[in-house]
């Protein structure tokens, strides 16, 4: 079957391999990192320190992408990710001396966290730039759609890593975990074709005037802002990324009204995961035939599962009618998010050339995490004032509303037409 032979092809392709096993060492690093810190943080100074943390995970993201995008279109790639993945590895090694010491200051573990985001940004923002680099254009889609596999697949088992790993020997042994996974993933990234390091179409000058160089720092905002292609794909991904971050909020909510408590929030989770992997498969084969109609597809899908699930905090249900409504809700949640996500990243893809590729995914990414906090403030706000039910009616319907203002420019998008560079010219594949 051609669907699974492009899936296989880009695998087992020799640029791409080396890259999907690396992206999977790292990300299931990460995981634990992240669960080993929260724990770490909480035990340190309570749930304040905690929150404190993903805010601060969060704005960093925010606003060093677009510096972090720059330095993707200003320097080698492969270099930079073998860099990065070195300082990182030490920066864990740091981390799990100091939790073994039982050092319980603050202010030095907030810093190395903004050490860790700002490395971490860097080598995200190269490895976006190098993908649609890595195979064919025909077998791009399958290459997005096996890194979001990746993602998915880590965030599944990543968390039961760290905790058997803290259960073992403390919280030091996820930031030990973490060290060794960013050294795996520098050897892997070692293999990566060196040709990764040229940039096509760079400029040859950097911009001396503090004018000149803040517009080619935002460049990919500002093309974001001006392209109608590419602003209606970011703003997919923003809808999509804002429910998905309405779901972190009001998880914990369904759990308890499933009486199911602190467990059934894991539960919960995992049934996102699970459906997120299937939703991955089925976007990558819609998206084989039309991108735009698998966004589209994802995007309105994952809006009415949200309203699905609050028929069962309106209605008085069974409990385990009520059960089987909001499993069923959020396992369709997961499947319609990764329907939309790697059609997405593609389209996006196909819009951007090579020297400004950096920005302008950075940007993206920056504004889809943007959307991401947006859906948990707001979550949290409406929960908090008023109700569960009101809260999951009302994401719904500002994600509906978001996507039919920005389907046409999903359907002009997805057409087979020449791709708009980020100066606005267009320019042949």
């Amino acid at each position: 079957m051609g669907f699974f032979k492009d899936f296989k092809i880009a695998f087992f392709s020799p640029g791409s391999r080396p890259l999907l096993i690396a992206s999977f060492l790292s990300n299931i690093g990460d995981w634990i990192y992240f669960v080993g810190m929260s724990a770490l943080l909480y035990n340190t100074a309570g749930a304040l320190a905690m929150t404190a943390f993903i805010i601060i995970r969060q704005c960093m993201y925010i606003v060093f992408s677009p510096f972090t995008g720059y330095i993707a279109d200003r320097f080698p790639r492969k270099s930079l990710m073998l860099i990065t993945d070195l300082l990182n590895g030490i920066l864990m090694f740091i981390l799990s001396f100091l939790s073994i010491q039982q050092i319980n200051s603050i202010s030095l573990y907030i810093t190395l966290i903004l050490l860790v985001v700002i490395f971490g940004l860097i080598n995200r923002s190269a490895r976006l730039v190098v993908i649609p680099k890595l195979v064919e254009k025909e077998f791009l889609l399958s290459l997005n759609a096996l890194t979001n596999i990746i993602g998915t697949t880590s965030l599944t088992i990543a968390p039961v890593i760290a905790g058997l790993a803290m259960k073992m020997g403390g919280v030091s042994w996820t930031f030990l975990i973490n060290g060794i996974s960013f050294l795996l993933s520098l050897l892997c990234s070692l293999a990566l074709p060196s040709s990764l390091n040229k940039i096509e179409g760079a400029k040859k000058d950097m911009a001396n005037s503090y004018t000149t160089k803040f517009r080619e720092i935002t460049e990919g905002l500002s093309f974001v802002i001006r392209v109608s292609k590419a602003r209606s794909i970011t703003f997919f991904l923003i809808t999509s990324h804002l429910v998905v971050g309405a779901t972190w909020v009001f998880i914990p909510e369904l759990s308890k009204l499933l009486q199911q408590g602190d467990a059934g929030i894991g539960y919960l989770n995992s049934a996102v995961g699970a459906g997120s992997v299937l939703g991955v498969f089925i976007g990558a084969w819609i998206g084989s035939k039309r991108l735009g109609t698998s966004a589209i597809i994802g995007v309105i899908g994952l809006s009415l599962s949200v309203l699905l699930c609050s028929i069962s905090s309106i209605y008085s249900f069974s409990l385990l009618i009520a059960t089987l409504v909001v499993y069923g809700s959020v396992t369709l949640m997961g499947i319609f998010a990764n329907i939309a996500d790697a059609p997405l990243w593609t389209m996006i893809q196909q819009v951007t050339n090579d020297s400004n590729a950096g920005r302008v995914y950075s940007a993206v990414d920056a504004l889809t995490v943007g959307g991401m906090a947006l859906g948990s403030f707001l979550a949290g706000w409406i929960i908090s004032h008023l109700s569960l039910s009101f809260t999951l009616v009302v994401i719904s319907i500002i994600s509906l509303i978001m996507t039919g203002i920005f389907i046409p420019g999903i359907v002009r998008s997805a057409q087979k037409e020449k791709s708009i560079s980020p100066s606005g010219e267009s320019y042949g594949k």
